[in-house]
């Protein structure tokens, strides 16, 4: 992606994300998931342009509920909530979304059941950069997520089975209504790959910033940590993995051991 639109798309995603200051892993996080949301916006309004356009009024409504169901959660994370909630909520919306939209028609429409791979694609948010936590992040939320899809899709075939639909006849599968179901979903999917990117490479930009960057305490010299606040410099390069030897320099040895030439003599 070129720099320029890097430019001007972070601070739109950083205009919806919780106000305070938040960590670098919890800002990603944000990045993705506001990305998800106005994604999903965007292709629920061209998708339920095109329902009603080709007559399928009740399709229509339902992706306007999802697309309102977005704007909510945009609204939830801008208030605060916690960012696992808001992630779930999203996904568990969009289950439904998906679960409500098949079953409208009286025939199962294949096309339909490849949209529920968006679920663990968004689960993907929960993970996380790499070096952003001190411990790594899980990939629980993705398994969770892709189980899930798979036993959505199930019960939509059962319920095509067992005739729990809202009864409406499948439209003609014109190479119009092919072209424009199957171009948001290659949207859906690219977007959600692209905005994950690009969330990435600016929190691996941080995060090396970060590094460059140690807090000190001017009097007493300890190191401040997310985690832990204020900790001795040992405690601060433990967590790190680095190793951490002492010495005494001629000054200090000369300070402390007046007396004893020895520490001077080992420090040269």
């Amino acid at each position: 992606m070129a720099a320029p639109v890097r430019a001007a798309l972070l601070p739109l995603l950083d205009r919806f994300r919780p106000t305070g200051e938040v960590g670098l892993r919890e800002a990603f996080q944000a990045r993705v998931l506001v990305g998800q949301c106005l994604l999903g916006i965007v292709v629920a309004t061209f998708s339920g342009c095109q329902e009603l356009f080709f007559g399928d009024r009740v399709s229509g409504w339902i992706i306007a509920a999802f697309g309102v169901s977005l704007a909510g959660q945009l609204l939830l994370m801008r208030l605060g909530a916690a960012m696992s909630i808001v992630v779930w909520a999203c996904i568990m919306s969009l289950g439904a979304f998906l679960v409500a939209d098949s079953v409208v028609t009286t025939e199962l429409q294949p096309e339909q059941l490849p949209w529920l791979t968006l679920l663990p694609l968004a689960a993907l948010v929960l993970v996380g950069p790499r070096g952003a936590a001190e411990e790594p992040p899980s990939r629980r939320p993705v398994a969770v997520a892709a189980v899930l899809a798979i036993v959505l899709g199930a019960a939509i075939v059962i319920a095509h089975e067992k005739g729990l639909t809202f009864g409406r006849p499948r439209l003609p599968m014109t190479p119009g209504y092919q072209i424009a179901t199957f171009a948001p979903f290659v949207v859906s999917v690219t977007g959600m790959m692209w905005l994950y990117d690009l969330a990435l490479r600016n929190a691996e930009n941080e995060l090396r910033t970060l590094r460059k960057l140690l807090s000190t305490c001017a009097w007493c010299k300890k190191m401040h940590d997310e985690q832990e606040g204020w900790v001795t410099l040992e405690r601060y390069m433990l967590k790190r993995e680095s190793t951490l030897t002492h010495g005494i320099c001629a000054s200090c040895a000369q300070e402390h051991f007046p007396s004893d030439p020895g520490p001077v003599k080992a420090r040269t």
